[in-house]
């Protein structure tokens, strides 16, 4: 199953309706563009995902529904009575529609811990990090102060070879 410009087009087509008529052709619109897409492994799937979650959460859409299901309680019409391909088209959107909320709150589980592993490694690093700065610091301000400290005994030891000695001062005089 291809997808084609055709179907890309009458998706938004139907987008710019924007009516009541439309939400449930588009809903099964978007169910086959994340079931083709999911079996292309192909992330572009959690875009249409998301856009079935949009719809669907619109105050238009959802007063449909409710206004349907409330329709669908008082009308009691069997089942044999319905169109066979519709039902089988409803019923296949609503299973997707499921399943692509299941999956979608597996997702986001799996994205929580990756995320949380990350953060705790990053945490991790940042100490090893520090720590190793710590220690450079100290190696180097110990080098510094030995640094200094022969630089001061050599200018000492150069100040008292610059000196006349004791006995030669002594003889002097």
């Amino acid at each position: 199953m291809n997808l084609t410009r055709e179907f890309f087009t009458q998706i938004a087509r139907i987008e710019s309706k924007n009516s009541i008529s439309t939400i449930d052709t588009l809903i099964a619109m978007y169910s086959k563009c994340v079931e083709y897409y999911d079996s292309h492994q192909d992330p572009i799937k959690y875009y249409f995902l998301e856009k079935i979650q949009y719809t669907l959460s619109q105050d238009h859409t959802i007063e449909h529904i409710t206004r349907n299901s409330n329709r669908a309680q008082t009308s009691r019409v069997s089942i044999s009575k319905l169109d066979p391909d519709l039902l089988s088209t409803s019923i296949r959107s609503k299973q997707t529609i499921h399943k692509i909320n299941y999956q979608s709150q597996l997702n986001q589980e799996t994205h929580n811990q990756q995320l949380s592993t990350l953060i705790e490694s990053h945490h991790t690093n940042t100490i090893q990090k520090d720590a190793l700065i710590r220690e450079n610091i100290h190696q180097q301000n110990l080098q510094f102060r030995e640094r200094l400290k022969q630089r001061q005994s050599q200018s000492i030891t150069r100040s008292m070879s610059q000196c006349p000695s004791y006995d030669t001062i002594t003889y002097q005089t």
